[in-house]
């Protein structure tokens, strides 16, 4: 068994957690006490203390946090933290949640709810985006990436164009692409 804690750097040693642990029932050895202070933003594989930890454990491990946070910097990366530990055979628990193994194959209720709550936000973003593209189209702002090259500049290709001048040598003229060249010359002839 193992004891991760990410805290910050004003924290001392994580004494009152572990002896919250210790009344829980949990038999805790300081040797496979890990304490990291890394920002809590980082993703938990960029966390090298917990990527060391989750290394070394071996199938039918565990792993103890007493927040969900200490697994990931998000929904979605404590669910990828999950999963990996999952796949590896290990078992996962959090003070925070209960005494239910969060990386089991049959998903207790902490993670059905993380599930739920990365799909909203999923679902959220893409509305978000939707409502933002519309309101922009509605405005007659441009939407996607800006031109590379200015409607002067692509009026100049059209003429070499016209006088036919290969697109390859157009395109190296204006130091672009053939591909934007023939992309210019097709859309002024779909108009």
């Amino acid at each position: 068994m193992y004891f991760y804690f990410n805290l910050p750097e004003s924290q001392g040693l994580p004494e009152p957690d572990l002896a919250r642990l210790d009344a829980a029932g949990y038999t805790i050895d300081l040797r496979r006490v890990v304490v990291e202070r890394t920002p809590h933003s980082r993703p938990a594989m960029e966390r090298g203390a917990l990527a060391n930890v989750l290394r070394r454990m071996q199938a039918r491990d565990t792993l103890v946090v007493t927040k969900l946070a200490f697994l990931g910097s998000s929904a979605r990366d404590v669910l990828s933290t999950l999963a990996r530990c999952r796949d590896a055979g290990l078992k996962v628990h959090c003070e925070e949640t209960g005494p239910a193994n969060l990386a089991s194959t049959t998903a207790p209720i902490a993670v059905k709810t993380l599930e739920a709550v990365v799909e909203l936000e999923r679902l959220s973003a893409s509305a978000r985006t939707r409502e933002f593209l519309n309101q922009a189209k509605d405005e007659g702002r441009p939407l996607g990436r800006p031109p590379s090259l200015t409607r002067q500049q692509r009026s100049r290709i059209l003429d070499r164009l016209a006088r036919g001048i290969a697109v390859s040598e157009v395109a190296r003229q204006f130091q672009t692409s053939r591909q934007t060249v023939m992309r210019i010359r097709d859309k002024a002839g779909a108009e």
